[in-house]
């Protein structure tokens, strides 16, 4: 029981899920809101990569066209701004660059290419079968399906027949081209 006083916190991760942020320097107040350390830092890396661009041969020609305050004021207050703001995958902008580069790093080292991306014309989202009666479905290779309540399976020629009822194990399937997978509900499963 909680008594008068005391504070209840519903969750530990909004406790240790801190930003540092600045609010004032010295007798200069910032944003009441403050202004997130994050973005500081990444605008500080904006700024450098602004004035290492307009040192570089050719890509200095073109940044060197752009008006000071636009090349070292504007567009790295605005895309630090943006970063700050961005969350991939629920990660902070520059954890989730990391680990797409790691995820490169490791596909690539390991002589391996990129996987191969099918494309899906719609997304078909079916009861689970505790709702109401399973409806069969018959679905036709090349792709992957994941069933809940799977009861049992059996092949027939270059189709899968899959008994799934409400209770049950959760199975993925891997549909080669040329096959199919039918869905039938488990009262007609045979053993």
């Amino acid at each position: 029981m909680r008594e008068e006083g005391q504070l209840q916190i519903p969750s530990y991760r909004a406790v240790f899920h801190l930003e540092r942020r600045i609010y004032r320097i010295d007798r200069l107040v910032l944003n009441p809101s403050g202004v997130p350390l994050r973005g500081i830092v990444y605008g500080v890396c904006l700024l450098f990569a602004a004035v290492v661009a307009s040192r570089v041969p050719v890509v200095g020609s073109v940044v060197g066209r752009l008006p000071w305050w636009l090349r070292f004021v504007l567009l790295p207050a605005g895309l630090a701004t943006a970063l700050g703001a961005i969350r991939l995958e629920g990660r902070v902008f520059h954890q989730a660059v990391w680990a797409y580069l790691a995820f490169a790093a490791r596909r690539l080292g390991r002589g391996g290419s990129w996987p191969k991306v099918h494309r899906l014309g719609a997304v078909l989202f079916l009861a689970s079968g505790s709702e109401g009666a399973l409806l069969p479905l018959r679905y036709h290779g090349p792709g992957a399906l994941v069933i809940r309540g799977v009861q049992g399976a059996r092949r027939r020629g270059r189709r899968l027949v899959v008994y799934a009822g409400p209770s049950g194990r959760e199975r993925a399937v891997f549909v080669p081209a040329g096959q199919a997978v039918e869905l039938r509900p488990a009262s007609g499963a045979d053993g």
